[in-house]
């Protein structure tokens, strides 16, 4: 067989043109062509594209701003919520990490609050018109109290919610309204080593006050303004079960003790 050099020069030309690659094959005569082979360039591309993604990732979480203990500290949750008999008034309790807590009162038709600092236990008379609470003292002053080895005692104040005057009695462990709301009683802390208390009775309609003296237990009638308690001094004088009767501000003595 005669070869055309012309010939054959112009079908490699054409070949290469239409980009096929023919690998021959040992013993055949014909021709198998072969796919070109895969590109990497796209491949590359998307793996750079992870990384990129990645790194940037990385650089965001390391930006992203850490929770501090101040951060914490300022973090508040709801507690002693208190709604008057007559549902004018709202109470509830705002406590915070840092114990820089607080009490607030707010008229349930008004978007107003009073804030009290460091309150804590609180309560409305049943007739509305009053609102006592606790008041403790801030963070700082406890423990320097604690550091000095003093004790760290509450007051209690007593709000007239029309007018918004207050009582405030210093070095009250506990308060309760009698039954009609025009009376008070605050329980004094104990002297050292003693398990009597004085009581200070308010009338909060007159404006006055009694002190109960060596009290060791004292309760409000359900219905009537009338106080019981019990008086428990050194020596048995005067020991015994008495009440104040409200209505009449009298006191007598229903039973004695010697002991």
């Amino acid at each position: 067989m005669r070869w055309d050099g012309t010939k054959l020069a112009g079908d490699l030309t054409r070949l290469r043109a239409l980009g096929t690659r023919l690998r021959y094959v040992r013993g055949l005569d014909s021709a198998v062509p072969i796919p070109p082979p895969l590109s990497l360039r796209p491949m590359r591309r998307s793996l750079l594209a992870l990384v990129l993604s990645t790194a940037q990732s990385v650089v965001v979480a390391q930006t992203k701003p850490v929770l501090t203990p101040k951060d914490i500290g300022r973090f508040e949750g709801l507690s002693s919520v208190r709604l008057s008999s007559d549902g004018a008034w709202l109470a509830f309790g705002i406590g915070r990490g840092n114990e820089e807590n607080e009490l607030r009162l707010r008229p349930t038709s008004r978007d107003t609050a009073i804030v009290i600092p460091y309150g804590g236990s609180s309560g409305f008379s049943a007739d509305s018109k009053w609102f006592a609470s606790l008041v403790g003292v801030s963070p700082m002053e406890r423990d320097k109290l604690l550091k000095e080895k003093k004790p760290v005692r509450t007051a209690c104040v007593v709000r007239n919610l029309a007018t918004g005057e207050t009582i405030t009695v210093a070095e009250i462990s506990a308060f309760s309204f009698s039954a009609s709301g025009g009376f008070v009683s605050l329980l004094k802390y104990p002297a050292e080593g003693k398990k009597s208390s004085d009581v200070v009775l308010l009338d909060l309609a007159k404006g006055t006050r009694l002190v109960f003296s060596n009290v060791t237990e004292h309760s409000w009638n359900d219905r009537r303004p009338w106080l019981a308690f019990t008086v428990q001094v050194e020596g048995g004088v005067g020991n015994g079960v008495h009440l104040f009767d409200g209505t009449s501000g009298t006191v007598r003595q229903l039973e004695s003790s010697g002991s």
